[in-house]
């Protein structure tokens, strides 16, 4: 199956976001022509077979379109290995079609891992809610009234701070859950 995914900026330059925000910032891809990081800790992406196209706003090259084989690639760093508990990952995506995979429909937006079987962390989108693993452990969350359109750009924020996560949609709290033990990237190579 092939799924069309495009994600875009989530800011429009990572220097003109409130200092505040820059604190313990990690990563930022503004998607300026390529997939640099912005942070400046240097996590650049090198892309495979994505490409270029245009975002939200109408602007060209500035969103990235996944074809289902296609991603960005980040090498691992110290940065991206953080061993604190507390994380927030912010993006926009449009989803043109979902993968059908043992029942489900879903579409995998990130991922810090080396294989589609061995993942430190994974945010998938399903067609009524999300579904995250980090280190074995999945959540699928699907609460009521919730669905994700394909070909509608849709804000997403997921938070993690300690064994608690929370997911943002649209600006919107759309639910949390604590049943992870604590939250953690694992400092393995991917």
């Amino acid at each position: 199956d092939t799924v069309n995914v495009t994600v875009e900026n989530c800011c429009n330059s990572c220097n003109s976001v409130s200092s505040n925000l820059n604190v313990g910032l990690v990563a930022c891809y503004p998607f300026t022509g390529n997939a640099n990081d912005s942070s400046g800790n240097n996590n650049h992406g090198s892309t495979v077979i994505a490409s270029l196209t245009t975002d939200r706003f109408g602007k060209p090259n500035r969103a990235y379109n996944f074809n289902g084989s296609s991603y960005i690639e980040v090498p691992n760093s110290l940065t991206l290995s953080s061993t604190t508990n507390a994380l927030t990952i912010s993006f926009w995506v449009k989803i043109s079609s979902w993968v059908y995979q043992n029942g489900v429909n879903y579409a995998s937006v990130i991922s810090k891992s080396n294989s589609t079987s061995d993942c430190s962390f994974r945010y998938s989108i399903t067609p009524n809610g999300a579904s995250i693993i980090n280190n074995g452990k999945l959540w699928n969350y699907t609460p009521g009234g919730m669905s994700n359109s394909l070909n509608t750009w849709i804000h997403f924020v997921i938070t993690a701070n300690g064994s608690t996560l929370n997911l943002y949609k649209n600006g919107a709290h759309f639910g949390s859950t604590s049943s992870f033990s604590s939250f953690v990237f694992n400092n393995n190579n991917y």
